[in-house]
């Protein structure tokens, strides 16, 4: 009797590796999809907002009571931590999550090599749950009248703006009429 349990015990430790091992190869391990299960949750390592401080610590979702640490304001303050923080023997992946709203780029957001993770520690930016982050190389336009009622104008400094290329509201691009053909004005928004 005890032959027969050993070999019972050896036929079910058996099956157990079998059954182990194949579990394994169905289920391969992927960091980088665990590191944006974690971003979708709302976890992460960073988080940058419209109401951040760039001189904030950038590891809360909003600020506090106190208005003393909170969240980063911009992407690129977000990208020197995580430099800061791969300086160290961190193997985890690194995740931060951008709230809702448009963030306008005073100056192109640039990643470079040092920028990106490893396979087993990947460098991930998310939209905060449930919000929309916009990130935008366009300027905001302030000034506007509307003088007759249902045309909006604004002046802009030809300087300033060389390169204008669309204009949006809520969203939603928007047309632009140009000068009457008499006026000699070589962009029809300077005037």
């Amino acid at each position: 009797m005890h032959e027969w349990f050993r070999r019972i015990s050896i036929f079910i430790l058996l099956a157990a590796v079998i059954l182990l091992a194949f579990a394994l190869t169905l289920q391969p391990l992927d960091v980088a999809a665990s590191a944006q299960t974690g971003a979708r949750a709302g976890k992460a390592d960073f988080y940058v907002s419209l109401e951040g401080k760039d001189s904030w610590s950038g590891t809360l979702e909003t600020p506090n009571t106190a208005k003393s640490d909170g969240p980063f304001a911009t992407l690129d303050r977000a990208r020197r931590a995580i430099h800061d923080l791969k300086k160290g023997s961190r193997n985890t992946p690194i995740v931060v999550m951008v709230r809702g709203g448009t963030y306008f780029l005073s100056a192109p957001l640039k990643f470079d090599r040092g920028d990106s993770g490893k396979a087993n520690a990947p460098v991930v930016y998310d939209a905060y749950p449930g919000e929309k982050p916009v990130i935008s190389g366009g300027r905001r336009i302030t000034g506007w009248s509307n003088p007759s009622g249902n045309t909006w104008t604004v002046k802009l400094n030809s300087n300033e703006y060389q390169n204008f290329e669309g204009l949006y509201f809520n969203d939603e691009r928007r047309s632009w009429r140009s000068l009457p053909a008499q006026r000699s004005v070589p962009n029809p928004l300077f005037t």
